[in-house]
């Protein structure tokens, strides 16, 4: 009987995946050669009317996540396996309905009346505004749709510190955007230039398209309502019956496979992309390489995002102003924060104290996921090439170039030191990289001493490592490992392999390394500089998403700055008190 009812189970599971998406037979008929598509791709934005796509298991989520079209109820499917004859497995059927897209209610009649199964990414997304649309992009305009929908004729009675009740305690105020000129908007609050708001051109079409998960409520421009009201138009919901199949194999490892099935005729226009191409990600990648010149005037701030074949993730934060400040420094620290920005990604960044203006100062964010090594190699590449893009000129390091960086200071973050060794080699191939750090790199001492402290050593052999750092001569240092060796304590001979490799013994005794005294005594022992500014950043904001971090970053450096010019130009220094208003 069991067996029966499993074999009954498995017809029925037969009987439902011929019935499924291969109802609509004029669909089927008309694209018969064309049912079943294998492809290799990394993205997949836009189906046809009946379009089964075969996918192997490592790009699931890759393709599966970022469709363009964006799916809702009516949904259901994914609750009993079912038996999938086309990959000979059971599996998990789910369905999902496009949810179609947002647009004008009076949209362009072409793009109402259209419907599509494939789209043509060179036309479907090429729109060109009418007259009237770009007139009112100008500044004047926005003022005047500000005053629009500002302006009322209903009195009220309130005082001059007027507040919502929403905002319990505040008093009330909307910060104007820059596109927005307040002198004409003051005029107009006071009635002039009243008769000039007739003369903004009404958009006689809208071409506005939205994708279906968008919050906006209206399109933009100003539209002449049945009202006889001039304001902006009202954003509705375009609905779509177009169907997703999702058929997944209960077991992925012995069936790497995954079906998905577009059926039915998409009754609105394309939905804009949300994602970026994958042709525009890899054009952006080649012109970062190749360190094309199109790049530099992207915008006032250079955000410069890239992907790597391992994942890695690499955003650096930089501006022109803190490129020049950092090529005249002698020495400056580097360091990796952990707390800014929620996920895996961490914070790398470049600070120096700047004894003018008494402030800690920084002159680089790279924000990274990877810290390896090689991902560090990447970080300074990048900051190097960029320093020449914004400033003109390469990096000048004084052990290469008799000028410019004298000494780096870290905390002898193995990675990262190699890291920063790989792109002075890549300057300078004449010297290893572990030569290079003989020349420029200092740890910090704190760090190793917290290290020493921290680890399960007895009070002796502590004792020993606490001295190493000052020791004066090379004989009191072989002293040192010679008794450290002779413990009979494990865990040494890990400690001992490491601080016996030329260019960590350097980073910690003058005696060793090829920095020069004067500079060497003049650069600080520890990197308190960076912690600082890492603990003033998180004052903005912990775990923060990367966007809001980044932007966070750019809000602090460009105060720090704008502190240190009103100081350089009417002597006003920045004091650690409370600079607010005065009540």
């Amino acid at each position: 009987m069991k067996r029966q009812k499993e074999n009954k189970k498995m017809e029925k599971g037969q009987n439902e995946m011929n019935r499924g998406p291969s109802k609509n037979k004029t669909h089927k008929t008309k694209r018969k050669n064309k049912e079943y598509i294998f492809i290799q791709s990394s993205l997949v934005a836009y189906l046809s009317t009946v379009m089964c796509i075969l996918l192997q298991t490592l790009q699931i989520l890759q393709i599966l996540s970022p469709m363009q079209y964006f799916q809702g109820r009516p949904s259901g499917g994914g609750d009993t396996s079912i038996w999938c004859p086309f990959l000979g497995y059971h599996v998990k059927k789910y369905i999902r309905t496009c949810q179609g897209i947002k647009a004008y209610e009076h949209l362009n009649e072409d793009l109402r009346n259209k419907v599509h199964t494939e789209v043509d990414m060179d036309q479907d997304f090429y729109q060109t505004p009418s007259e009237a649309a770009l007139e009112q992009r100008t500044k004047e305009a926005k003022t005047y749709l500000i005053y629009i929908s500002s302006a009322t004729e209903e009195w009220f009675i309130g005082c001059s510190n007027w507040c919502d009740k929403v905002k319990k305690g505040k008093h009330y105020f909307e910060k104007l955007k820059n596109d927005v000129d307040p002198e004409l908007l003051g005029r107009l609050f006071n009635g002039e230039n009243l008769e000039s708001i007739g003369e903004i051109g009404e958009a006689n079409s809208c071409n506005v398209i939205l994708s279906s998960n968008s919050r906006r409520k209206t399109c933009g421009f100003l539209h002449q309502h049945s009202d006889d009201r001039i304001k902006e138009g009202r954003i509705v919901e375009h609905k779509c019956k177009n169907k997703f199949y999702k058929i997944i194999p209960l077991d992925l490892k012995k069936t790497p496979y995954v079906i998905l099935i577009s059926k039915g005729i998409h009754t609105h226009h394309p939905p804009p992309p949300s994602n970026v191409p994958s042709d525009i990600t890899e054009k952006l990648k080649k012109m970062i390489e190749v360190e094309s010149e199109e790049l530099v005037n992207i915008t006032a701030r250079k955000l410069i995002s890239a992907t790597f074949s391992n994942g890695h993730i690499m955003v650096i934060c930089m501006s022109e102003v803190m490129a020049h400040a950092w090529t005249k420094l002698e020495y400056f620290e580097i360091d990796l924060s952990f707390k800014r920005v929620q996920g895996d990604i961490n914070e790398f960044e470049v600070n120096c104290y700047d004894s003018q203006h008494n402030m800690s100062l920084t002159y680089a964010h790279v924000f990274t996921n990877i810290a390896d090594a090689i991902a560090y190699e990447r970080m300074f590449n990048a900051l190097f090439d960029w320093i020449y893009q914004l400033t003109g000129n390469k990096p000048q390091i004084y052990h290469i170039h008799q000028k410019g960086w004298k000494c780096i200071l870290g905390d002898l973050d193995q990675a990262q030191a190699k890291g920063l060794g790989m792109a002075l080699h890549k300057i300078h191939n004449s010297l290893t990289w572990e030569e290079h750090l003989l020349h420029i790199f200092k740890s910090c001492h704190i760090h190793y001493n917290r290290n020493v402290k921290n680890n399960k050593y007895s009070y002796q052999l502590k004792k020993l490592m606490y001295e190493f750092p000052n020791a004066s001569t090379t004989e009191r240092v072989n002293q040192i490992f010679e008794e450290l060796e002779a413990s009979d304590e494990s865990i040494i001979k890990d400690w001992i392999a490491f601080y016996s490799k030329p260019w960590v013994r350097a980073s910690l005794n003058p005696i060793y390394s090829f920095i020069a005294l004067d500079i060497w005594q003049n650069a600080p022992d520890n990197t308190n500089v960076a912690e600082s500014c890492h603990a003033n950043c998180n004052r903005d904001g912990k775990a923060l998403p990367l966007e809001a971090a980044i932007l966070k970053a750019k809000n602090y450096d460009e105060r720090q700055f704008i502190s240190c010019d009103i100081h350089n130009c009417y002597g006003v220094a920045k004091s650690g008190k409370d600079q607010g208003v005065v009540a």
